[in-house]
């Protein structure tokens, strides 16, 4: 079960390109960066949605991706 940063991660980019792509993305991300989908904690978040969103950059644009990166970070804070 993805930790709450990934699932959130996943809940926003599924709309966009389907929930298997998705998580797919999330667990990309987290590897990038050495960790794992399940253990994706704060501490390591800076780094994850750098990654997470230079690799939504590549399928769905710079401006769409950056929207995504807002979203998360917005969702994360509440």
């Amino acid at each position: 079960m993805p930790s709450q940063i990934a699932q959130k991660a996943i809940d926003i980019l599924s709309p966009s390109m389907g929930e298997v792509w998705a998580r797919a993305k999330v667990e990309s991300a987290c590897i990038w960066i050495g960790t794992d989908i399940e253990i994706l904690s704060e501490y390591e978040l800076p780094g994850f949605v750098e990654v997470f969103e230079q690799s939504c950059r590549r399928s769905l644009g710079s401006h769409t991706a950056q929207n995504i990166k807002q979203q998360l970070l917005n969702s994360l804070k509440n």
